[in-house]
């Protein structure tokens, strides 16, 4: 009961928290300096904010497989949001080569694990 109790309420906060993220990106976007970051960081936001409403619904209970769906598809979001950061991060160091390498080292090195 009590590990349930906290798995929902930090979910809850974490969704609370992803959603004041995606507005403060909407309302920053006209003045900012990188729309690039804040772009990748919106859209990680958008997938933490889909994984976190299926664990605030679905708890620590198993899941159908509707919620398994909607929770990769956060998974999904979240990835290309990380993999649009770091472009943002490397592209002006490195060009173009430097976050295709680090994504696929991370890829090659995650089906390996």
């Amino acid at each position: 009961m009590m590990a349930g109790f906290f798995v929902h309420n930090t979910s809850e906060l974490l969704a609370l928290l992803c959603a004041a993220g995606i507005a403060a990106c909407v309302f920053r976007w006209r003045t900012a300096t990188r729309r690039d970051f804040l772009l990748a960081f919106g859209i990680f936001l958008v997938g933490s904010l889909i994984r976190e409403v299926v664990v605030y619904r679905y708890g620590i209970d198993s899941w159908p497989p509707d919620a398994l769906t909607w929770s990769a598809l956060g998974r999904l979001v979240q990835i290309v949001g990380a993999a649009m950061f770091v472009r943002a991060s490397l592209k002006h160091a490195c060009g173009e080569w430097g976050w295709a390498l680090v994504f696929a080292v991370a890829a090659v090195v995650a089906a390996i694990i």
